[in-house]
Formats: C-alpha cells, structure tokens, sequence
C-alpha cells in the first residue's frame, strides 16, 4: 500500500482541475481572439470612438492564453511542492495564501477586461 496514498490522490485530483481549468482559459481564449474576426465581417467599415474600445479581442485573446499558460506553470508547480511535503516525514505550517490571492486578482481583472470586451461588442 503507497504511505499516504488518500492524499497523494486528492493532490492529483487538484492538479488535473488546474489543468483543466487552464486549457479551458486557453480555448476560450483562442475562440475570443476569432469571434472578433467573424464579427468584423458581419459588419465591415463601422468603428466607434471611446475608451472603451481600447479593448481589442487580440488582446482579450491574449491575456486569456497567458492566464492558461500562467495557471499551468503555477499548477505544476504547486502540485510537485504538495507531492514532497506529503512524502516528507515532518511536520509542516501552511503556507501563505498570497500567491492565491495574487492569481484570483489576476483573474478578476481579465473578468472585468473581458466585460469591457463584450460591452464594445453590444454597443457597436
């Protein structure tokens, strides 16, 4: 029987969320990045003026793929650490919660770039 092995596997567990939780900001992403395109064909020539169309899908497009990119690296990072604190024989503090904090910030502002995004789409 593998020592600890409850854990190891609610370890793996978590880790393959923050996997699929990072492709699927990357796909969205992508799918951002193209609707853009087929809204512009459904509407050739028309542009708006204002600050809120600062906000290119390009960009959206971007910052989702990056998060994604971002949120794997942080991820695998996060699970190699549990795996030997999990393996280890002492006895262990938690950590600090700021790494988490800095990527929910993170997050929160691409939700509310993306409303910015989706506001320049209804309004033109």
């Amino acid at each position: 029987m593998i020592k600890n092995f409850s854990d190891h596997a609610a370890n793996e567990r978590t880790y393959l969320a923050y996997l699929r939780t990072g492709l699927a900001l990357m796909g969205f992403g992508f799918v951002i990045e193209r609707f853009d395109l087929f809204v512009r064909e459904r509407s050739p020539g028309e542009s708006v003026d204002g600050l809120v169309w600062l906000v290119s899908s390009e960009a959206a497009g971007f910052l989702l793929l990056f998060i994604g990119v971002f949120l794997l690296a942080l991820s695998t990072r996060r699970y190699l650490r549990f795996r030997r604190q999990i393996s280890s024989e002492e006895v262990l503090e938690v950590g600090s919660l700021r790494g988490t904090w800095i990527l929910l910030g993170v997050v929160g502002a691409t939700g509310v770039f993306l409303c910015l995004y989706l506001a320049r789409l209804v309004l033109e």
